[in-house]
């Protein structure tokens, strides 16, 4: 039976998330002690060797080697394409600017109407669905407008490319997930799940404790950290691009 994520994020992202707020607390910990006095010194070095296992989980184990490559390929792949669709959105309303009707339309009729909400708020696993509706909505007719008002034909194509490779690399995925990989991952997930609980926990008391000090609050605020650590992993996607184009 397969283990629930308590979490809405990737697995990697939400055990990076926790290293940044177990940093946070660690940096804190004479304020924190005062709603929580087991958060000692020893509390948090535990805890961040927990977190550190589980990240490193997979390489520990040879066997799930072809798992963890495929997962961390595909995660790479969900980025790549979030930023492609993510810049020809911004594209578009360069090439229309002050025309908020003509970008609605177009938007519409490629599925990225809610493109902004997704990406702010971490959701990679809605990014095959959009792909999918991109390259539904993407006619000759709409093509040529596109083309004829200067959009950049290579990102389009681009963009029509991660479907099938992503599909791909799902497959990839599975192949490598055998039984005994099942068991692993709900090892891994179980384990998760007990570190995103204390997460939750030590984010709970910081926003408590500094309602009014907007940059620590942030520090302890998940949403605030996801997009942190996910906006510094598209730098990084951005950056392989850049490189790849060279």
């Amino acid at each position: 039976m397969e283990t629930i994520r308590q979490y809405k994020c990737k697995d990697i992202e939400m055990l990076l998330v926790s290293k940044e707020v177990v940093i946070s607390l660690s940096k804190n910990l004479s304020d924190l002690l005062m709603i929580k006095n087991t958060w000692s010194i020893i509390y948090v070095q535990e805890l961040f060797t927990k977190i550190e296992y589980a990240i490193n989980y997979y390489l520990e184990n040879p066997d799930k080697q072809g798992f963890y490559n495929a997962s961390l390929d595909l995660l790479d792949l969900q980025d790549r394409a979030a930023f492609d669709l993510y810049s020809f959105k911004k594209q578009i309303e360069l090439l229309w600017e002050g025309d908020k009707k003509k970008q609605i339309e177009i938007f519409k009729a490629l599925g990225l109407s809610n493109i902004f909400k997704l990406w702010n708020k971490g959701n990679v696993d809605s990014v095959g669905s959009l792909l999918n509706s991109f390259k539904d909505g993407m006619n000759d007719e709409i093509r040529k407008i596109l083309q004829d008002r200067g959009m950049n034909v290579s990102l389009i194509d681009t963009i029509l490319s991660y479907a099938g490779k992503i599909k791909a690399q799902e497959t990839s995925q599975r192949l490598n997930l055998d039984s005994e990989g099942n068991n692993a991952q709900n090892k891994l997930v179980t384990l998760c799940n007990e570190i995103y609980n204390e997460i939750c926990d030590i984010c709970t008391a910081g926003a408590k404790l500094y309602p009014y000090d907007t940059a620590r609050k942030n520090m302890f605020t998940f949403s605030k950290v996801l997009a942190k650590v996910k906006n510094e992993h598209l730098k990084l996607a951005d950056n392989n691009l850049l490189k790849d184009t060279k």
